[in-house]
């Protein structure tokens, strides 16, 4: 498929997702009303992620008409992981958005999900370790990888609470893990990131900066549980092998938030599968500052995190103890940016 074909399909993509989006604003299918852990004060129609999905999915399947899969799998097993797993958990996404289904329940259908897709072999199966020695997992990557999908879709969801956060990031995120894949001579690849770009990208003009549409848990599950598959996929199939770390390297702002609010609210022995509003970026709309502010304050982050992995991949390292201290180093900028928020947080009586 040549790239004139590729950007035919985005397109299409985009003008249908936006349409889907639009629909779904003018008939008001469903509304999310405002609450007490809402950012939002007026009902505001949500479920916008469902044009990301079908979107993605036309793309696909026009995809798999015009190109030939360069995985070392079969067909019938990239089918299954790529699109068809990730849009069986969109519907059920799909069906909490409209019902509401509880937590525990949503976290077994998304457990079922990712043992589908390691029983077809798209697990972590090898680790390395700072002295560039391979561990192989065995069985215990099985867990490490259920951790990992369960964490990574959860934590998208959860950080899809102020306009165009998660839908910015995902857009921002394909963007470098396409770029990184063109690196790597992984052109399928950066064409399935340019798809859910567009697929997006016509969810987030009605998102940001001004809301006229939610994603609800329907994009926002089905983002983060396809990002997850982006590193596990990479890493046991394609021929280019793009490494894990791209993917927790990109979404390190998502996965710190979330694993900094988990941690803290076990300390404060406060229920941590119920809603709430003190995710980090939460507290810095409260403090005062616009969605707008925030999002894009967060974009710069998921900016320098991309910047950094290209940096990374371009110039190949002797070391992967350098690996480690790029990560140390992502880590102390959270740290000390998590100490400002709770810091005024606890001030303004926030916390």
């Amino acid at each position: 498929m040549n790239m004139t074909i590729a950007l035919f399909i985005g397109v299409i993509q985009l003008i249908l997702s936006a349409a889907i989006c639009r629909l779904i604003i003018a008939k008001k299918f469903i509304i999310a009303h405002p609450n007490t852990r809402s950012s939002h004060l007026r009902p505001i129609p949500t479920s916008g992620g469902l044009g990301i999905v079908i979107a993605y999915m036309i793309g696909m399947v026009m995809n798999s008409y015009f190109f030939t899969p360069t995985f070392n799998l079969s067909f019938i097993q990239w089918s299954c992981i790529i699109v068809i797993a990730p849009c069986m958990l969109a519907m059920i996404s799909f069906c909490d958005d409209v019902f509401n289904i509880f937590f525990l329940k949503k976290l077994l259908f998304q457990l079922g999900c990712a043992m589908f897709v390691m029983l077809l072999g798209c697990y972590l199966n090898s680790l390395q370790l700072p002295s560039g020695r391979q561990v192989n997992l065995g069985w215990f990557g099985y867990i490490i990888t259920g951790i990992w999908i369960l964490g990574l879709t959860n934590a998208f969801n959860f950080m899809d609470g102020i306009n165009g956060l998660a839908g910015g990031t995902a857009i921002l995120t394909s963007v470098f893990y396409g770029v990184i894949s063109v690196i790597y001579n992984d052109m399928q690849m950066a064409y399935i990131c340019m798809f859910l770009i567009c697929s997006t990208l016509g969810f987030l003009i009605f998102n940001f900066p001004k809301a006229q549409i939610f994603m609800g848990d329907v994009g926002s599950v089905f983002l983060g549980f396809l990002f997850s598959l982006f590193a596990l996929f990479k890493s046991n199939f394609s021929v280019s092998s793009v490494p894990f770390w791209v993917i927790p390297l990109l979404l390190f702002h998502f996965i710190y938030d979330t694993s900094f609010t988990f941690i803290a609210r076990l300390i404060r022995k406060e229920p941590v599968f119920q809603a709430h509003r003190r995710h980090l970026y939460q507290l810095f709309t409260r403090l005062g500052f616009s969605h707008v502010f925030v999002s894009c304050f967060y974009f710069s982050i998921n900016i320098l995190q991309g910047l950094t992995a290209i940096i990374l991949v371009w110039f190949p390292l002797k070391s992967s103890a350098v690996l480690y201290v790029v990560f140390i180093l992502m880590l102390m900028i959270h740290l000390l940016y998590s100490s400002i928020i709770i810091r005024k947080a606890t001030n303004a009586d926030l916390i």
